[in-house]
């Protein structure tokens, strides 16, 4: 069975690709529970750190000060994790 959480987490939209001054992430619904939404740059150090309340679905990431490359990022709320890449020119 996929809980809630898995299927917001799973539909999540990261936009504008490629990303410049800030980029959005918007969830397929609202978080049951907080979560943390993590952007680590090519040699895996963290850049970015937000803390996500339960009820979030967009949030905004100010990408100001971040060089232009390919980033990681990682998104956790409880035992569900998702990952993926993202440019910013």
């Amino acid at each position: 069975a996929t809980s809630v959480e898995e299927n917001a987490l799973a539909e999540m939209r990261i936009y504008p690709v490629p990303a410049q001054s800030q980029l959005f992430v918007e969830l397929a619904s609202p978080l049951l529970q907080s979560a943390e939404w993590l952007l680590f740059d090519a040699l895996g150090r963290q850049v970015k750190a937000h803390r996500l309340e339960a009820g979030t679905q967009l949030f905004e990431v100010p990408l100001h000060g971040l060089a232009p490359g390919l980033y990681h990022y990682r998104m956790q709320s409880g035992a569900v994790r998702r990952t993926g890449k993202l440019v910013v020119e």
